[in-house]
């Protein structure tokens, strides 16, 4: 019976092959994914138990929805850059740089013209204030009009990349430690299984009767002695279908410690009444041999 260990095992290279080099988190989980499907469907076409076949698929589920959380980076990369615009975005000339320009010139003419009246000294004293502010606002002026006249600044787009690689080997050896885990559940509760059949067996051999394994069994013998009987041949095989569905075999052969033998030829006189390997009727053979 093959396990979901032995059945990865025999996947590694192409289930590694698929995976290496990787750089994309989800194309990654769909690998992973359709591995866990195609490990269940391998396992359960070989698994006669139905209850570990409903185990085996709750648990390789539960895989299946926690693969996002598994540690696979082998190395993650960060880019960052910047892309400048080829051309400054301009903007019309405000008409406030008119203005400004116009009362720049103004106060300059006017300032000018004060120092040009100014041919005394007591006169220049006099007007010096006068000329200071004149020229300090014409200065002013002239740089909100440089303010108003120039274009815009050109734009900048900073961007992040990350760029990760996943680690195939990693990856196969989380799933492989998930795999080991499921083994062992499924062998706890195929165990398990064995148990309660065994102990359905034990309560069903308290519940036979022994006086009615002994007529059924000389029904057989005296059915045994005429084989080419139609009568015979009916009751043979009502008795067989009666004790197997209470899951007892009626056997022509088999187990030497099965039957007691006579001297001479013949064959089956009687057949061994089976259960569980345990003989509650032993067969009677005529010198054959088993």
């Amino acid at each position: 019976m093959p396990t979901l260990q032995s059945l990865l095992e025999k996947d590694k290279e192409r289930f590694l092959n698929e995976i290496n080099g990787l750089r994309s988190a989800e194309t990654l989980i769909k690998k992973v994914d359709a591995e866990l499907g195609r490990l269940l469907f391998l396992y359960n076409e070989k698994e006669e138990s139905d209850s570990v076949k409903t185990a085996s698929y709750s648990i390789i589920q539960s895989l299946r929805a926690s693969a996002s959380l598994v540690d696979s980076v082998k190395e993650a990369k960060l880019y960052s850059y910047t892309a400048l615009n080829q051309e400054a975005e301009k903007r019309k000339i405000s008409p406030r740089m008119w203005v400004f320009l116009g009362i720049g010139l103004g106060c300059g003419a006017a300032a000018a013209i004060l120092l040009l009246m100014s041919v005394r000294a007591v006169q220049l004293v006099i007007n010096l204030p006068l000329f200071a502010v004149l020229l300090a606002a014409a200065l002013l002026c002239v740089f909100l009009a440089g303010l108003s006249a120039h274009g815009r600044p050109r734009k900048s787009n900073s961007q992040i990349n990350v760029e990760i690689e996943y680690d195939a080997d990693k990856v196969y050896r989380h799933l492989y430690s998930c795999i080991l885990t499921a083994d062992r559940m499924l062998e706890e509760i195929r165990t398990q299984e064995t148990i309660d059949k065994r102990r359905t067996l034990e309560n069903e051999k308290k519940d036979i009767d022994p006086h009615e394994i002994s007529l059924l069994a000389q029904l057989l013998e005296d059915a045994y002695a005429r084989p080419d009987n139609e009568f015979s041949t009916e009751v043979i095989q009502h008795i067989k279908y009666y004790l197997h569905n209470r899951n007892i075999d009626v056997l022509d052969e088999g187990d030497r410690s099965w039957f007691d033998t006579l001297p001479g030829e013949g064959g089956t006189v009687r057949p061994a009444i089976v259960m569980d390997q345990a003989v509650l009727k032993k067969g009677l053979t005529a010198g054959a041999k088993l």
